[in-house]
């Protein structure tokens, strides 16, 4: 459709300089997604070993216990609760690093990545933390039987 008095213009859009950067954004990324998988991983080997070093210094009062007729589930939950407290002290600093580390990337990607720290995320940590904590104390007790 021409009006009057303007001529058609065409417009087309040079996306060399993005293409050219595409593989560089993207490369990083994963190798960012890596590094953080790699990083929960190895907290949670470290979480677990830190645990069970702990815990396997009580062997000996797990087995009395254990002789003296005590209920597995409660030694377990014994060890549970003794244990949680510095992995809840742990997770809570973990939340608010991250929550400061998030403004630090969504100041330096602000269009490129999307960086939340939601509710439902921070529960899956603590949730991660309790489970960990849960697999060393169930653990722990098995080898000291």
């Amino acid at each position: 459709m021409d009006i009057e008095g303007v001529d058609n213009y065409q417009f087309t859009i040079d996306t060399t300089q993005y293409r050219s950067m595409q593989k560089a954004i993207d490369s990083m990324t994963k190798l960012a997604a890596i590094m953080f998988a790699a990083s929960i991983l190895m907290g949670a080997v470290v979480l677990v070993m830190m645990l069970m070093i702990n815990l396997k210094d009580r062997e000996f009062e797990l087995g009395v216990l254990l002789s003296m007729g005590e209920n597995k589930a409660k030694i377990i939950g014994q060890m549970m609760l003794e244990s949680l407290f510095p992995v809840l002290c742990a997770m809570t600093a973990a939340v608010f690093c991250s929550g400061w580390m998030q403004q630090i990337f969504a100041n330096l990607f602000t269009t490129v990545v999307d960086l939340s720290l939601t509710p439902i995320t921070i529960f899956e940590m603590y949730l991660a933390g309790f489970l960990l904590t849960l697999k060393a104390a169930i653990r722990a007790e098995d080898m000291a039987e």
